[in-house]
């Protein structure tokens, strides 16, 4: 339950993280960052206790909630899965509809500002995707994706390289 409640923010941190080196300090969010750690390393710990006491009983968190609170408890544990996840989905379709934005104002300045409709045009290609029970067919696409990651990071160590030599070559032409 806890990574449910810290992923989501996880998106938005490089927009908070003037306000959390500001405010905390980058020794405060390292420890609020561990603090998570710990408290989502806890909660898996005590769903592996539950998943061996109850074995073939619990499957589920809303099997879990039966068990302990009874149907009241299901249904709160219901509503509150429901509501965490459609706010993730919400917060990855802005995500995905701003960065799309921003890259596409970067290629061409005609179809600048149209958010609204990257977003609608996610949300139309992964609505399909979130209502197939199984992705064995597509499986194939997680081997481009994780090409596309080595390639992404190989990009941004060559720039952050090339920014640092420059830096340091100023610092000693200058001095």
């Amino acid at each position: 339950m806890v990574s449910e409640f810290s992923r989501c923010p996880t998106l938005t941190l490089r927009y908070s993280n003037t306000v959390i080196s500001h405010k905390i300090g980058v020794v405060g969010g390292s420890l609020i960052i561990i603090l998570i750690g710990i408290l989502n390393y806890y909660t898996m710990m005590l769903q592996i206790k539950c998943k061996l006491k109850y074995a073939g009983v619990v499957e589920t968190y809303s099997d879990l909630a039966n068990k302990a609170f009874g149907y009241k408890g299901k249904l709160a544990v219901d509503f509150c899965l429901y509501t965490s996840q459609i706010g993730c989905c919400i917060a990855y379709l802005l995500f995905v509809g701003k960065q799309v934005d921003q890259v596409v104002c970067q290629l061409s300045s005609a179809y600048c500002g149209n958010k609204k409709d990257y977003i609608l045009l996610s949300a139309l290609v992964l609505i399909p995707v979130c209502c197939m029970r199984t992705f064995r067919f597509i499986g194939y696409l997680s081997g481009f994706a994780n090409l596309s990651i080595v390639v992404a990071c190989k990009i941004i160590y060559q720039f952050l390289s090339f920014k640092v030599s420059v830096i340091v070559y100023d610092s000693v032409g200058n001095a």
